[in-house]
């Protein structure tokens, strides 16, 4: 495959299976049921993942759809094979005018402790979504908020966090546009900022310059008794600034 793997010595095996129905109703499209499932193992025979996915997906009038997913899952992680892995998953979208775009998501169930000592099989809360609003022919705005949240099966915490992700696009011309990005993430108590402009000579020759910009919230990294633990100050901790030229050359 092309692209990022995060396993390696692996055979694989997918199916997916789905039928379609056209109710030619006034509200629905059409719907889907489905059944994929999968299993990895390693080269010596060892089985490392198994799955079995019931789903369903509703496609409604205005290019808006709802889908739901069932995943039943046994796993080996770190030598230890870990059996009863259940998630539910919902999905909601629209693109209903051409001036907004939005999408949502949310899995609640069991899913395997992978930053933390031991053999534990937590409680994964997981949602957010986007909207991308187009107020302008030339500007796009698009929000994404994600929140995860994972536990013990006793209840005590593991992590619980956010990022709120806004990205702003204005094509000013065919040639010039600009874009900015602003992110918070509250796993690691940082916030970016990442302003980019570029011109296009045409689709093969273009020049880039922009920055990255970081400031974290340190109290997190003191020690109890230090006088800045309890500081909640954001501080630069990191700052770049970048210069890119592509250019195609005719022969």
């Amino acid at each position: 495959e092309t692209g990022f793997e995060p396993r390696a010595n692996q055979q694989k095996i997918t199916y997916w299976s789905g039928y379609k129905l056209y109710p030619n109703g006034a509200v629905v499209e059409d719907w889907q049921p489905g059944l994929s499932f999968g299993r990895i193992w390693n080269f010596d025979g060892t089985v490392k993942d198994g799955w079995i996915v019931p789903s369903i997906n509703v496609r409604f009038k205005g290019q808006t759809y709802l889908s739901f997913d069932y995943l039943m899952s046994e796993e080996r992680y770190n030598n230890f094979y870990f059996v009863g892995i259940r998630r539910l998953s919902g999905n909601f979208g629209s693109q209903f005018s051409e001036y907004f775009q939005g999408d949502s998501y949310i899995t609640t169930g069991t899913s395997i402790a992978r930053n933390v000592d031991g053999h534990v099989l937590g409680t994964i809360l997981s949602a957010g979504g986007s909207i991308t609003l187009k107020p302008l022919d030339r500007l796009t705005i698009q929000e994404n908020i994600d929140y995860a949240r994972l536990d013990y099966p006793s209840g005590e915490n593991i992590y619980d966090g956010i990022v709120v992700r806004t990205r702003i696009n204005y094509q000013h011309s065919r040639e010039l546009s600009a874009r900015v990005v602003v992110q918070y993430d509250s796993f690691s108590s940082s916030l970016s900022f990442e302003p980019l402009i570029s011109y296009k000579l045409n689709p093969y020759s273009i020049f880039y310059i922009g920055s990255t910009s970081r400031w974290q919230n340190f109290h997190d990294t003191q020690k109890p008794n230090s006088q800045d633990y309890f500081d909640s100050t954001y501080r630069p901790a990191s700052r770049g600034y970048f210069f890119k030229v592509q250019y195609l050359f005719a022969v």
